[in-house]
């Protein structure tokens, strides 16, 4: 009872910045009730660090997402003693949903006896029969996920079972405990509408911070966009140094990229994705590398974005693998491939502004 009191004394202690976090169309008091009840819906949560409860509870604010069953958007999920966000299939759509540009999305599940074509190329199709009620659709063989644009433009992701059940295989208990168990439907319709919206850059910048986390937890480490539609902490991170005169973005300004270059004995560099080593001969037949310009402006757009600090890092990454299809630094990332990461950090920012 020691904990469960902790825990609810400083989310009452916290109850204004809780509320103050929501966004204008959520019902203040019905959140808050409904974060109280799953203290008693869910007691684990009672055992977990009051932090890392309230933490949660703030992010599921900020994203407008109800935790609980009731509505499916987000849940509150204890591991071990730290709780952490999970934002379920119906909070993914929920999100995308409010992309103006987007009028419809779902995911199906397919199964063996059902009728399910697929074309690609110039022409992309997708045809999907269900077996005739009452007949049995035999096992799960693969799931897909669909939007439809204001533009009149339809976009599809599908995933097999083997891709899926590869996934399933990676988290905690190998799916045999949680809601891979509970709710295998739901999970399968997840993990390819993830897949999706991260693709079509339908998520807002918190959305995409608190997918990381859950994978970290989930997964034991942060997964790539084309393992499970998240984040590879990998080489485009924030510094962990002490500032020297520049932002923790990992962006450094290009005069002190040049300036490294000149160290006759430079130190080991830190993974900040952005430091300074000059271009190889190798670089340099791959394609000309981003101008100071290109650097300078996703510098600038991160900090835009409220994400000029070292915590970030994973969330950079994963904009960097979700934008080009490969983890990359200032060190190797071509003019081409900084175009297509400046377009999608100015989507972010975008949805960001229709978020006001």
């Amino acid at each position: 009872m020691a904990d469960k009191s902790k825990a609810l004394a400083l989310i009452e202690d916290k109850k204004d910045e809780i509320v103050q976090a929501l966004s204008q169309n959520v019902d203040r008091d019905r959140f808050m009730r409904i974060v109280l009840s799953e203290f008693t819906n869910n007691p684990d949560l009672n055992k977990c660090k009051p932090e890392t409860v309230l933490t949660s509870i703030i992010g599921s604010a900020q994203l407008g997402l109800e935790v609980g069953k009731t509505l499916g958007h987000a849940y509150l999920i204890p591991y071990k003693q730290d709780c952490t966000l999970i934002i379920g299939y119906k909070g993914l759509l929920e999100l995308a949903l409010r992309d103006p540009s987007v009028t419809d999305i779902y995911a199906q599940v397919v199964y063996e006896n059902d009728r399910f074509e697929h074309q690609l190329g110039t022409d992309p199709k997708l045809v999907h029969i269900p077996a005739p009620l009452g007949e049995e659709r035999g096992a799960k063989i693969g799931a897909y996920a669909v939007c439809r644009k204001t533009d009149g433009t339809t976009h599809f992701e599908i995933m097999d079972k083997g891709e899926i059940e590869k996934i399933k295989r990676k988290t905690q208990g190998g799916g045999t405990r949680g809601p891979w168990k509970e709710y295998e439907d739901e999970m399968w319709r997840k993990t390819v509408i993830r897949r999706l919206v991260k693709y079509m850059r339908l998520l807002p910048v918190e959305a995409f911070e608190t997918l990381a986390k859950e994978d970290e937890k989930e997964f034991g480490r942060t997964t790539t966009t084309r393992e499970q539609g998240s984040f590879d902490v990998g080489a485009f991170s924030a510094s962990q140094e002490p500032n020297r005169g520049h932002d923790e973005t990992g962006f450094e300004p290009p005069e002190e990229r040049e300036a490294e270059v000149t160290d006759p004995e430079p130190e080991p560099e830190p993974d900040t994705g952005f430091g300074g080593e000059p271009e190889t001969e190798e670089e340099e037949e791959t394609g000309e590398l981003m101008s100071d310009a290109q650097h300078k402006k996703i510098r600038a757009i991160i900090r835009n974005l409220g994400m000029a600090d070292a915590k970030c890092k994973g969330i950079i990454a994963g904009m960097v693998y979700d934008s080009i299809g490969r983890e990359a630094t200032s060190k190797d990332m071509t003019m081409r491939e900084a175009s297509k990461f400046i377009e999608f950090l100015e989507k972010q920012e975008e949805i960001q502004k229709a978020r006001g």
